[in-house]
């Protein structure tokens, strides 16, 4: 009984589940530090339900929450080991991934939407000043000047148009 108490205590080290050794009828054994509430109430279950020979595992739902019963029939002891996992921790990993995933794409929109409005800020207003004042000048607006925007390619243009358009207009 001892030995297979350490046992079970060595396989919950670490874990949110709750192994023990059930057999319809017997009172099962549980490690020395197990959720004895639990264990009883997942025995009741079992004590209802027909165990395949072979393991298998069960989807029990209490009051506190779901939980994933597998077990696993020992020939020489003609026990079953069964072990208790809360639905919750296996499905915790998923979860985390799943908000994960929204997080990234809302920070890639929010990106996208930021270089988006930089494009449009560096590149398409400039062009549309470029527009207007070429059109001033074909509507006969020969002192139509354009404002110089910051140090970048549009410079040299916006510099290029308003010579040009001193030129024309001389």
């Amino acid at each position: 009984d001892d030995n297979l108490r350490n046992m079970l205590n060595l396989l919950k080290q670490g874990g949110e589940h709750e192994p023990f050794m059930y057999r319809a009828g017997a009172e099962p054994i549980i490690s020395y530090t197990a959720n004895r509430t639990l264990v009883d109430r997942i025995a009741e279950r079992l004590d209802r339900a027909e165990l395949s020979p072979q393991g298998g595992s069960l989807t029990v739902r209490l009051k506190d929450g779901a939980y994933i019963v597998n077990y696993v029939r020992s020939d020489s002891l003609g026990w079953f080991l069964v072990d208790i996992v809360p639905l919750q921790s296996v499905f915790a990993p998923i979860v985390t991934s799943r908000n994960l995933f929204y997080a990234s794409i809302a920070l890639l929109t929010a990106l996208s939407l930021l270089v988006t409005l930089l494009l449009y800020r560096n590149v398409q207003r400039p062009i549309r000043m470029l527009i207007r004042g070429v059109q001033r000048i074909k509507d006969g607006q020969y002192s139509a000047r354009l404002q110089r925007q910051s140090n970048n390619e549009f410079d040299f243009l916006f510099r290029s148009f308003n010579e040009m358009a001193g030129q024309i207009g001389d």
